[in-house]
């Protein structure tokens, strides 16, 4: 478990936890590796959605958008 402790200061502590907690409730009962649990994490990581809240996306190039040729 010492590989699920040093996830803390790249993943953050919370994070983290939760990982533990979902590998937890999915595996199977004491046999929770430490691998399961980075493998949670790591999809947990990529389920979120990109930062920067505040910019709007931008809109998609659509033909016909930019006048007839």
């Amino acid at each position: 478990m010492a590989q699920v402790l040093a996830m803390v200061p790249s993943a953050g502590l919370d994070a983290v936890l939760v990982a533990v907690e979902l590998a937890l409730e999915t595996g199977p009962p004491g046999q929770v590796s430490a691998e399961h649990v980075i493998n949670v994490l790591g999809r947990l990581n990529a389920a979120r959605p990109p930062s920067g809240g505040d910019q709007p996306a931008s809109e998609p190039d659509t033909p016909g958008r930019h006048g007839a040729l």
